[in-house]
């Protein structure tokens, strides 16, 4: 179960904006408590801006 867990936290600190898209899961759903944590930390970040649009591109 823990794999999943952490596959699941490594892809979302791969790409945040996919946190919205996960569904109603909450950090009391995960089975390590540290996962659940991270989990909460997580949603309670706001996502970065894709490095695309993040700097201007020189003219």
């Amino acid at each position: 179960m823990h794999y999943a867990e952490q596959s699941l936290l490594g892809a979302l600190l791969l790409d945040p904006h996919r946190l919205d898209e996960i569904g109603p899961l909450e950090p009391d759903h995960f089975s390590h408590h540290a996962h659940g944590e991270l989990f909460r930390a997580m949603r309670a970040a706001q996502a970065p801006m894709p490095s695309s649009t993040a700097r201007a591109r020189p003219g």
